[in-house]
């Protein structure tokens, strides 16, 4: 019992400092999906679809990190420099080098829509989506 209420107490004191603000930003569509990694983040936009953005001051700017030519269905990063991105014409992509460029890591699979993606290692990966 004693070690549950210090694990308990430990959760309590370490989130209590972690605090959500509200951030403008220079994106004008609604996110689908992110990744952060301290100051950096990676995200992907609704409306936009076909291109990926990158931050690297917490939010408060956002650059063009990729355009894939077709809509970005999900993306999956390691780290800072190591991340995967799915378009919906089925093409996995990867970057080495944080998304200043993006080679065809994995091609097509006809008929199929990746919606998941997840990545053990740089060279493990699973895709999931309907086909």
């Amino acid at each position: 019992m004693k070690r549950n209420i210090a694990i308990i107490l430990i959760i309590l004191s370490s989130s209590g400092y972690s605090q959500w603000f509200p951030q403008n930003s220079s994106i004008q569509n609604e996110l689908s999906k992110i990744f952060i990694f301290g100051n950096t983040g990676y995200s992907t936009s609704i409306n936009t679809g076909t291109a990926i953005q990158k931050t690297t001051n917490a939010g408060d700017s956002w650059l063009l990190s990729g355009n894939f030519g077709a809509v970005v269905t999900t993306l999956y990063f390691l780290n800072n420099f190591t991340g995967f991105v799915v378009s919906l014409d089925g093409f996995t992509h990867k970057t080495t080098n944080g998304g200043s460029s993006w080679e065809v890591y994995q091609t097509a699979v006809p008929y199929t829509s990746f919606s998941s993606l997840y990545y053990i290692d740089e060279n493990t990966g699973f895709r999931g989506g309907v086909g």
